[in-house]
């Protein structure tokens, strides 16, 4: 990380004489990260996000389910205890 900062002038776009100057200080804050940072944060989580979507193209509609292992889930009782002493 590195920081610079300037001096610098300017007169007023609005006076019609031009005869005032302000003075300014400009502050640049530089930060800089490592490519790699991008690649694993972004970049591949995006690339295997799109490769699983491209994957429903290569399978033929019967395979879904013998992939999948899709059970059915027996309903939820209301009147099963939450916890057991």
């Amino acid at each position: 990380m590195a920081l610079t900062y300037g001096i610098v002038e300017h007169d007023s776009l609005n006076d019609s004489s031009g005869g005032t100057v302000y003075n300014d200080v400009v502050l640049s804050v530089h930060i800089e990260r490592d490519w790699t940072f991008y690649m694993y944060k972004g970049a591949l989580p995006m690339f295997i996000s799109v490769a699983f979507g491209m994957l429903q193209y290569g399978l033929e509609q019967y395979q879904f389910a013998d992939r999948l292992n899709v059970r059915p889930v027996p309903p939820l009782r209301l009147s099963a205890p939450i916890c057991s002493l």
